[in-house]
């Protein structure tokens, strides 16, 4: 009997907010799923900071012009390719792998759907002090949707790039902000929040 109680008030306390007038349920905006295209396009401006530094006032670098591009092969996984440059003494040409969730609205009131993504990138950087080193990139980040009707977005990113060689800086921190192009809202149907 005690067992059979407590079920009961488990259930009842489980379903209570989906009993939600159908006028509340009214007001919260229409929530359309999102359409990932196969190539996705990301454009930016990142800094970067010398993190071995004993110094207090530490090095910045930047700001680069950071163009990325993305070949899905699901939702949540992608091949990506980055390219950085000063345009005056160095560049970083990179390639590796995008982990991420898939597009989710927060609660039932946003109006555009974001996502959280890792990114672990590897290649060279040229222009450091003894030409061409091997470099790796660790990042995460975050791309919200801007527009209900275009596909684009805002970009953030942050993490390490490890530079091996006989380099003054083996790591620096890194941000990067900057918009995505690709992932859409998809017209004429809606998606149920999780």
């Amino acid at each position: 009997m005690n067992q059979t109680l407590h079920v009961l008030i488990f259930v009842a306390v489980m379903t209570l907010p989906l009993a939600r007038p159908a006028d509340v349920r009214a007001q919260s905006p229409e929530q359309p799923a999102v359409d990932v295209p196969r190539i996705e396009l990301a454009t930016g401006v990142a800094v970067k900071r010398a993190m071995g530094d004993a110094r207090v006032d530490r090095t910045w670098m930047g700001p680069e012009v950071s163009v990325s591009i993305g070949r899905h092969v699901s939702r949540q996984v992608a091949a990506a390719a980055q390219v950085e440059t000063d345009f005056d003494r160095s560049a970083t040409v990179l390639g590796g792998v995008q982990l991420g969730t898939d597009f989710f609205y927060g609660s039932g009131r946003d109006r555009v759907p974001g996502r959280f993504f890792g990114r672990v990138l590897a290649g060279v950087v040229t222009g450091e002090p003894g030409g061409v080193h091997p470099a790796c990139q660790i990042g995460a980040g975050a791309d919200i949707l801007v527009s209900r009707t275009r596909g684009i977005g805002v970009r953030w990113e942050a993490g390490y790039e490890l530079v091996a060689g006989a380099v003054p800086r083996h790591v620096n921190g890194r941000l990067a902000i900057g918009l995505v192009f690709g992932p859409h809202l998809r017209r004429y149907s809606r998606t149920t929040i999780r």
